[in-house]
C-alpha cells in the first residue's frame, strides 16, 4: 500500500520553521527600511519571500488533503470485533493501556500523559480516549464541557511536562446505530489539525468503524494511537 508522509521527522519540522522565520524577518526588515529611506527598490526583495511562504503553506495543505483522501479511499472501514463488548469492558482495556479513567456527563474518559523527546523536539502529549454518549454524534458538542476541562486540568496538575504541550484525543462514538454523519467522520480516520482520531462502535451490528489505513501514515503519534485502537477493540 502506498504511503503518504506528512512529516518524516522532527528535524524537517524544525528546519521548515526556521526557513519561515527567516523569510518573515527579511520581509519585516525590508518594510522597515522602505519606510525609513523610502527606496521602492527594497520592495522588490519582498516578492520571492512572499511567494516562498505561500508555496510552503500550499504544499502543507495539499499534503494534508492527499493524506485524508488516501485514508478515506484505501481503508477497510468496518471491522468485526471478536466478541460482543460493553462500555465497561472497553474502559477496563483502556486502563490496561496505562490510562487513568474518569466518568464525566455520560462520557467515559481515559487520560495518559507521555513525554516525547526525539531529536531536537520535546513534547508533552496528553492522550485522551473518550467513549461518547449514545446521543452524541458531533465531538464539538463536548469541546467546551467545563467538567471535562476541569478533569483534564486536575490530571496534568503537578506532572512533569515539557514546554511544548498538546492534547491528542481519540473520539469513540457509541450507538446502537451510527448516523451517516458519524460514519463519514470515521471514514476519514483522523483530523491532523486537531490531532484527533475518530472511531465508532455500533452495538446492533457489533462492528467497529475504523479507517485502518491510518496505520500507513508516518506522522508523530499516529502509529501509537492506531495500535491502541486495535488492541483495545481486539481487531485484526
Amino acid at each position: 500500500m502506498k504511503k503518504y508522509f506528512l512529516m518524516k521527522n522532527y528535524i524537517k519540522i524544525l528546519l521548515g520553521s526556521i526557513v519561515i522565520f527567516i523569510l518573515v524577518l527579511i520581509i519585516l526588515f525590508s518594510i522597515y527600511y522602505y519606510y525609513r529611506i523610502e527606496d521602492e527598490r527594497l520592495m522588490i526583495i519582498l516578492i520571492p519571500e512572499v511567494f516562498g511562504i505561500i508555496a510552503l503553506v500550499k504544499v502543507k495543505y495539499m499534503l494534508h488533503k492527499n493524506i485524508m483522501k488516501f485514508v478515506h479511499d484505501e481503508s477497510v472501514l468496518k471491522h468485526a470485533v471478536l466478541d460482543r463488548i460493553t462500555r465497561e469492558q472497553i474502559i477496563e482495556r483502556v486502563k490496561e493501556k496505562g490510562f487513568e479513567t474518569y466518568s464525566v456527563d455520560n462520557i467515559e474518559l481515559g487520560l495518559q500523559l507521555v513525554n516525547i523527546k526525539k531529536n531536537l523536539m520535546e513534547i508533552s502529549c496528553c492522550y485522551a480516549f473518550l467513549i461518547l454518549g449514545e446521543s452524541i454524534d458531533d465531538e464539538n458538542e463536548i469541546v467546551k464541557n467545563e467538567e471535562l476541562d476541569k478533569t483534564l486540568n486536575n490530571y496534568i496538575k503537578g506532572k512533569e511536562m515539557y514546554r511544548f504541550r498538546t492534547v491528542c484525543p481519540i473520539y469513540c462514538f457509541w450507538a446502537e446505530k451510527l448516523s451517516d454523519k458519524v460514519i463519514e467522520k470515521c471514514s476519514k480516520g483522523f483530523e491532523y489539525k486537531k490531532g484527533a482520531f475518530y472511531i465508532g462502535y455500533e452495538t446492533s451490528s457489533e462492528n467497529l468503524y475504523y479507517a485502518e489505513a491510518i496505520e500507513q501514515i508516518n506522522i508523530p503519534n499516529c502509529k501509537r494511537q492506531a495500535q491502541w485502537i486495535k488492541e483495545i477493540f481486539q481487531i485484526r
